[in-house]
């Protein structure tokens, strides 16, 4: 009887697991989406800014 509910247990957590890693695969797909097209706006200014930091760090 104990043994029964153990192995229930283990694949309750076992499908728990799975389904939020499902979701956040899929959470995070959708943020890497959203940070491609908001670096694509803004990729000029990036560039600028990561142009500049480097200087910055090489004066230094």
């Amino acid at each position: 009887m104990l043994k029964i509910a153990y192995t229930d247990m283990i694949s309750s957590m076992i499908s728990s697991m799975i389904s939020g890693m499902t979701s956040s695969m899929i959470s995070g797909v959708i943020l890497v989406r959203k940070l491609r097209s908001w670096l694509e706006k803004h990729e000029i200014s990036i560039i600028i800014f990561c142009t500049i930091s480097g200087l910055a760090i090489n004066y230094e």
